[in-house]
Order: C-alpha cells, then sequence, then structure tokens
C-alpha cells in the first residue's frame, strides 16, 4: 500500500492516532488492573500507556516508511511504478521496495579532479566535466539495482535513497580512477598529450560503462 498525504494532512492525522492510542491504552490498562485486581495509581497507569506507545511505533515503523518528498523527487515502488511526488508531501509506503531517485530528472553538471602517476613518476592533474542527464524511470531502476548491491547499507537497513551522482560516486569513479591509472602509467609524462588524454577518457566512456549508466551521464575532458 502506497499513499501521498500533504504535510499538514499528515500532521493533523499523526496527532489524532497518538490520541486514539492513549484512550485506548488507558482504558485497556485500566481494565486489566481492574481484573487482576492490581492497585493503580495515574502514575502507573501513564508509564505503561507509554511503553505501549513506544512499542506499538516501533512495531509499525519496522511494516512502513515514510518519504520526505521533493518537487523534483521521483518515488519509484517496486514494480516499476512511478508514484505521485510534490513539494509539501510525504508518501507513506508498507512496499520494502519502493525508493527515492534524489532531484528526479533534472540534468546538471559537476567537475572532478584526479591526480595521477605517469610512468616516470611524474604527477598528471586530471580534471573531468561530468553531465548528468535527463533520464527514464526504466534507467533510474536498473541504477538503483547496481547501486543497493554496492553501497554500504545506511543504519543496517536497504538503501532506499539514491542520485545520479551518487551512483558515479559510489560504483563508478573507483572504475574510472582505476583504468584512467593504469592506461597513463604506460607513458612518460612528456609524452601524454591532451589528445592522449581525451581517447583514454572516451575509451572509458565507451567501453567500461554500460548501456545505463551512459543513459544517467557522459565524461569529458577539461
Amino acid at each position: 500500500m502506497t499513499i501521498v498525504l500533504p504535510n499538514w494532512l499528515h500532521s493533523i492525522l499523526s496527532i489524532l492516532w497518538i490520541v486514539f492510542l492513549i484512550i485506548l491504552y488507558s482504558y485497556i490498562v485500566t481494565k486489566a488492573f481492574e481484573i487482576f485486581k492490581i492497585k493503580a495509581n495515574q502514575w502507573l497507569i501513564g508509564v505503561v500507556v507509554f511503553l505501549a506507545l513506544i512499542g506499538t511505533q516501533f512495531i509499525l515503523e519496522n511494516h512502513y516508511r515514510i518519504f520526505y518528498l521533493n518537487e523534483s523527487d521521483i518515488v519509484i515502488k517496486g514494480n516499476g511504478e512511478t508514484v505521485e511526488n510534490a513539494t509539501n508531501k510525504r508518501l507513506i509506503t508498507t512496499n520494502k521496495d519502493s525508493f527515492v531517485y534524489i532531484g528526479g530528472g533534472i540534468p546538471f553538471q559537476d567537475t572532478m579532479s584526479y591526480s595521477f602517476d605517469t610512468k616516470d613518476g611524474q604527477k598528471h592533474d586530471v580534471e573531468i566535466l561530468i553531465y548528468f542527464h535527463e533520464t527514464d524511470v526504466e534507467t533510474i531502476t536498473k541504477a538503483f539495482q547496481v547501486f543497493k548491491e554496492v553501497v554500504e547499507p545506511y543504519d543496517n537497513s536497504l538503501v532506499y535513497y539514491f542520485s545520479s551522482s551518487s551512483y558515479y560516486s559510489e560504483v563508478v569513479e573507483e572504475k574510472f580512477r582505476d583504468e584512467v591509472s593504469h592506461q597513463i602509467k604506460k607513458v612518460k609524462k612528456d609524452e601524454l598529450t591532451k589528445e592522449m588524454m581525451v581517447e583514454i577518457v572516451e575509451t572509458f566512456e565507451s567501453q567500461v560503462l554500460n548501456e545505463h549508466e551512459k543513459k544517467l551521464f557522459s565524461i569529458h575532458l577539461i
């Protein structure tokens, strides 16, 4: 089950839910004390009700998740269906395969700087420009399947949030470093031309990146 609620409505329902539970548990505890002829006071009843509320919340949180949405976020259910999302709304779901792609399909760009050793032990700095493309839900879903297998889980749970930039840093960046470093180590500093570097970067992009990664972003030498 997946529902989307405005923040104000979610806040009201949350308060009403807590009030309902307090009244319900207070009634149950009072009756239980009467049945078992336990001498009780308001303080003891309050403690039992409080513990019951904590336990209920703990159980419920193991069965659903709440996403706090931004307008550009894309929520995708386990079956690949895109869920409505918008600013000032919260998505509540019991679907454990749901995740949020941060930033939606909005294209943007970023620069990365690296330093590699050449064959003669000299340092060579490389700066790249990464264009993160607007892409489709199928590509995002495929990327997420790879991402969640690689990234370290947060709080011992599955990874529910990711973006094109986090996919690059967690999945692709290490492969980029290894491949470019391997190629640069084959030549001396004074032999390393810009044309050669362009070829190294383009070769990495064409031969190492898979199809959905190419749809997520492209890499260019600055």
